[in-house]
């Protein structure tokens, strides 16, 4: 003879067992799992990017890699000031970029932050510039501040390497300069 209370007790326990079996499925309501990671972009490119030359007014010569932009001297303030990341020191002899904070530019920068520019001992070429998809190409770079500078002649293809004040690593592409202006590509990690 079966008991009355024993047999209620399996039955709840059963009930229970298959309720909460029931409600810790893993798929989604169409019936397939959802395994896959977004993947996040973490490099921002920017290509065709303009600088001035010293001397011309006409352009800016100041380059925030948060936006892109390339800021003329009238449009340097505290709040865009401190997003400059490079200030272009180019000119019809040579091409350079330099630390917002460096003593040396011709004009103060408000808000200044360090970057550090490495022109010299490079060792990444164009190819693999043109072949930076994500940030690992630029993660495990040491880049070396020097204050060097590239000559006119032959500077097509040369890339220069930048780390702004927030350990964000980056890379220059040289493309063309003429009497106004210095024609680059930008990859900055995110």
């Amino acid at each position: 003879m079966k008991h009355p209370i024993l047999t209620r007790t399996a039955n709840i326990i059963c009930f229970v067992t298959v309720v909460l079996i029931s409600s810790t499925s893993c798929s989604s309501d169409d019936g397939t799992t959802n395994m896959k990671e977004e993947e996040k972009e973490t490099i921002i490119g920017y290509t065709d990017v303009e600088f001035a030359l010293e001397g011309n007014t006409e352009g800016g010569r100041w380059f925030a890699s948060v936006s892109g932009k390339v800021y003329k001297e009238a449009e340097l303030t505290q709040v865009t000031g401190a997003t400059v990341d490079l200030v272009s020191v180019s000119n019809s002899a040579f091409i350079a970029f330099s630390s917002p904070d460096d003593s040396n530019n011709s004009v103060t920068v408000p808000g200044a932050t360090r970057t550090k520019t490495q022109h010299e001992n490079v060792t990444m070429t164009a190819t693999a510039f043109d072949a930076i998809k994500d940030d690992s190409a630029l993660k495990n770079i040491t880049i070396t501040h020097d204050t060097e500078s590239i000559g006119i002649s032959g500077f097509e293809g040369k890339i220069i390497l930048f780390e702004n004040a927030k350990g964000k690593k980056g890379a220059i592409r040289l493309k063309a300069i003429n009497a106004k202006r210095l024609l680059v590509d930008i990859k900055v990690m995110k």
